[in-house]
């Protein structure tokens, strides 16, 4: 249905650089969540993160161009938060947290970059399947065949 993942030594090196750079991003988000909530965040919530990033991973590793075009708008929400968690862990001075908030931002910023630079664009819509027009059947005299018009009472 999906079809399956390509041989990476394939793409070219952006989209190499871009999901490296996501992988990193996320690893860098979830420690950052670590350090912020510790093992108060609900087991629920780290689950639903864990799978949109595997589900980001295998989509957009899949080299599907609707994948790349949700990560890029993820990867913005994501650094806005994480732009946010910096603000608040300056004034609050919790540094450490706000160094690796601060990583991942960079990581996620760096990803954005690669996925969204024309290379890595054009090899996504490369990837697009442009379904054909179905064939016309033709009549017995050759011509194209018309359903007969609908009779109305």
């Amino acid at each position: 249905m999906f079809g399956g993942l390509e041989d990476f030594k394939t793409y070219p090196s952006s989209v190499r650089y871009g999901l490296f750079y996501l992988v990193l991003g996320w690893a860098a988000h979830f420690y950052t969540l670590y350090q912020l909530f510790g093992g108060d965040l609900p087991r629920r919530r780290l689950y639903e993160q864990a799978v949109i990033a595997a589900s980001m991973l295998v989509f957009v590793g899949m080299a599907k161009n609707w994948a790349r075009i949700l990560c890029l708008l993820a990867n913005a929400l994501i650094m806005l938060i994480h732009a946010f968690i910096i603000a608040l862990c300056i004034k609050s001075g919790l540094h450490e947290i706000a160094l690796s908030a601060f990583a991942a931002l960079v990581l996620f910023a760096m990803s954005t970059w690669y996925l969204a630079i024309g290379e890595s664009s054009e090899f996504f819509k490369s990837r697009v399947k442009v379904p054909e027009p179905p064939l016309e059947e033709e009549g017995e005299d050759g011509s194209p065949w018309k359903p007969p018009p609908e009779k109305r009472p």
